[in-house]
């Protein structure tokens, strides 16, 4: 019988529920699945706090994260300690140690979710994550299974219930926020801290994942726009849902009246206001601000069944309205002097991102290839920068749609050069002319685009065969362009055939950069090989930092 040997990280309440089920079902396991669930070690601060329970024999506490993570006997991992900051480091150096990783950090998948699955992919295993949403109907696997051949157009539901409670009981028995929140407390549904659950944060975390899912997006928690419900109170709770429907006229069981317009319309305009109704002889259309959208949605089906119900809570907008303004006059009191040209960048990785300021950029933007901003993202930057024009460098194909509506909906004149790769950007950053008009810098550093080759060496996946090349998992990829040239086992045979082919007779300049997978030295080891063979090239080596690629390389 195969052996899964597992490891968990954090021993608390939520640690300890797993290791009981682990342990209290771990027959059961065994005969549905035929595997032997094996707790190796379990990770902790302080094991002294656990003294009173009892570890199997095959476990035992390690206060090191290195000894989980090195340990290669160990094939998953359980991250059940909570927080993005450490958290992340272990997620991300399991997944990178190849161990399957399976974790309910919300917060984590809402701030870094993308970046991990595809982080865990390029390196062949699993991150799962069930019980991060929802964990009790279940939706994440429903969602990539069940309806995976759906197109899913809306998300709508209750995300956070604690909320939820809150606003009922405002909303049925007319009591405070401080109240209801409170009562909350002392029945155990919020926390004693209950800042996550009544600002929001809770329910836009879960919304991110479950988007990126749904809408096959990269959708992070600072994409979600978030509204607290701590400002509302009694007098707030009236015509507090705007209802909207659609009735087909006439169809299905429920049908028992005849519509009449003015008596529909008196109807409705007796349980709210802001109505609004159209039709004609197949459909009506309805609008009203009531507080009892059922008895909207039921009066609806006494003419005809109801082919679309939006049902939104208007609590929330007073809040929003307030923390805009306070946005607005935050921003206003900013002392951040007007420049006439600003440039804003998109960049992944410590050490390119300060090549880009160093080069001139006012403000760089993390993201690339696995960490794609938002439109919402880039127009905030424009804002920032608090300059008269702007230049957008997206750096990345995957983002010029993004960029290009900051582009049409910013308030100032922006032009985005279409950078394809972080060596266009860098090359065309130097073509760049604080005198020349908006127009013409976009056009000279456009032009420059084609004087760069760029390159890359990444990981492969899996087995494929692309453009004639055949890749083995665990290659290294050396990519021109974009293009796939080379597969090979060995990343200096990988790294020094790439840059064989980017160079040419007219090449004068290689830039090397190393990412968080490559190092300077090595670099420095490519250096000197190509230089043996090009002893007039000059090569720039720099510390880039950047994710996915151990290295960029770019030809001039």
């Amino acid at each position: 019988m195969t052996t899964i040997k597992i490891a968990l990280l954090g021993f608390g309440t939520v640690a300890q529920g797993t290791f009981n089920l682990l342990q209290d079902n771990a027959e059961l396991i065994r005969n549905r699945t035929g595997v032997n669930v094996e707790i190796s070690k379990i990770f902790v601060r302080n094991p002294d706090k656990y003294s009173h329970i009892t570890l199997p024999e095959t476990a035992q506490y390690v206060t090191d994260i290195d000894e989980v993570l090195k340990d290669d006997s160990i094939q998953m991992v359980v991250e059940l300690m909570g927080g993005t900051t450490f958290a992340k480091d272990c997620v991300e150096g399991a997944l990178k140690a190849k161990k399957n990783v399976v974790t309910a950090n919300k917060d984590l998948l809402a701030e870094s979710g993308p970046y991990l699955l595809d982080l865990a992919s390029k390196n062949g295993v699993d991150l799962r994550f069930e019980a991060s949403v929802l964990g009790g109907i279940p939706i994440i696997r429903t969602l990539y299974e069940s309806l995976a051949g759906n197109r899913i157009t809306e998300i709508i539901g209750i995300m956070n219930g604690t909320t939820n409670f809150i606003l009922t009981k405002m909303s049925e028995e007319g009591l405070s926020y401080q109240d209801v929140l409170k009562e909350a407390q002392d029945l155990g549904y919020a926390e004693a801290d209950p800042t996550a659950d009544v600002e929001g944060l809770d329910a836009a975390r879960k919304l991110a994942i479950l988007a990126s899912i749904s809408f096959n997006r990269r959708i992070f928690f600072e994409d979600v726009s978030v509204e607290g419900i701590t400002s509302i109170d009694t007098e707030d709770i009236k015509f507090g849902y705007c209802t909207e429907i659609m009735v087909k006229i006439g169809e299905g069981p429920t049908v028992d009246s005849t519509f009449d317009y003015e008596e529909f319309r008196n109807y409705l305009d007796g349980i709210g206001d802001s109505l609004l109704v159209v039709n004609d002889d197949e459909i009506i259309k309805v609008h009203v601000h009531t507080e009892n959208p059922g008895e909207v949605l039921n009066y609806g089906q006494k003419f005809g069944s109801l082919v679309k119900i939006k049902v939104d809570n208007m609590r929330l907008q007073h809040e929003t309205i307030l923390e805009h303004d306070e946005e607005v006059n935050e921003f206003a009191k900013k002392e951040t002097p007007r420049i006439p040209y600003g440039i804003v960048a998109i960049a992944a990785g410590k050490g390119v991102q300060e090549l880009f300021e160093s080069l001139g950029a006012n403000y760089v933007i993390s993201g690339g290839q696995t960490m794609n901003p938002s439109t919402e993202d880039i127009v905030k930057a424009i804002q920032e920068v608090n300059a008269d024009k702007v230049i957008v460098l997206p750096n990345n194909k995957n983002i010029f749609m993004a960029a290009d509506q900051a582009a049409e909906v910013a308030d100032i004149p922006v032009a985005v050069v279409p950078s394809r790769t972080i060596s266009q950007g860098l090359t065309a950053m130097l073509s760049f002319n604080d005198q020349a008009s908006l127009e013409e810098n976009k056009e000279t550093m456009t032009e420059m685009l084609s004087s760069v080759v760029s390159g890359q060496v990444t990981h492969a996946i899996r087995d494929t065969s692309i453009d004639g090349v055949e890749i083995k998992e665990g290659d290294f990829l050396g990519m021109i362009d974009g293009k796939i040239l080379i597969s090979n086992p060995d990343i200096t045979a990988t790294a020094l055939s790439t840059l064989e082919q980017m160079i040419n007779e007219d090449t004068e300049i290689v830039t090397i950069l190393a990412g968080d997978e490559g190092t300077v030295e090595q670099a420095n080891e490519f250096a000197e090989k190509l230089t043996e063979k090009h002893p007039d090239l000059e090569i720039e080596i720099h510390q880039g930092d950047q994710p996915v690629y151990p290295y960029l390389f770019s030809a001039e």
